[in-house]
């Protein structure tokens, strides 16, 4: 932990307009005696339309340093990124609770992509690589195919009746992730998922009578 708070400090002073507002931030991190208050610092910083803005330039800039010291919506026992969360940390058994949208979590996950190659931060890489094919090992629709647009983590039925569709920028997104994982790693099954994903958007969703993409497949 103090190695981390070196980094982010090393890193902040980069950052003279920036450092005011994020070492705040970080400091309520540092100073919280329990899981819940250390949630509550991220919460309460949503509302905080500077100190968010700021935060979210460094993260852009230094993805470890940031991701090291900030609870995030990844679940480290699940192996998947949660569209929601409690305040304690915790996922309440409820619709919002257990929602999983593999586009988003896929799409984000290509952010981390570029800015940790950026660093040369090979750890890094590698763990996003393997976030990325948790999400879709997930999210993939065994039966015929395609990404669906929500889910939920312990296989209810999801509230969003549109949950069960194919929507073009989940694929195209997913393609971006796994073409730039498999460059920075060369790790096969990275490339496996491309040409799979690959393979189904260009058979699917081309409108083959007038041209253009069909945006959502069911």
């Amino acid at each position: 932990e103090g190695e981390r708070w070196i980094e982010l400090n090393e890193n902040l002073k980069k950052y003279p307009q920036l450092h005011k507002s994020i070492l705040a931030h970080e400091m309520a991190h540092f100073n919280s005696k329990n899981k819940q208050l250390d949630f509550m610092t991220d919460f309460k910083s949503l509302f905080d339309l500077k100190q968010g803005l700021d935060i979210l330039k460094f993260s852009f800039h230094h993805p470890r340093a940031f991701l090291s010291q900030s609870p995030i919506f990844y679940d480290n026992k699940r192996k998947l990124i949660f569209e929601h969360v409690s305040p304690d940390g915790s996922h309440p058994d409820c619709f919002d609770g257990r929602l999983i949208n593999p586009g988003h979590g896929i799409e984000s996950m290509w952010f981390i992509l570029y800015r940790a190659n950026r660093k040369s931060d090979k750890q890094l890489i590698n763990k996003t690589c393997d976030i990325i094919l948790n999400i879709l090992n997930f999210g993939w629709d065994k039966k015929y195919g395609g990404i669906f647009y929500f889910m939920d983590f312990k296989g209810n039925p999801p509230q969003q009746l549109e949950w069960d569709q194919k929507l073009w920028w989940v694929h195209v997104e997913s393609l971006v992730a796994l073409i730039k994982g498999y460059n920075l790693t060369g790790r096969k099954e990275l490339l496996n998922w491309f040409f799979k994903i690959h393979d189904y958007t260009w058979k699917r969703f081309p409108d083959k009578k007038y041209g253009e993409w069909f945006g959502y497949l069911n």
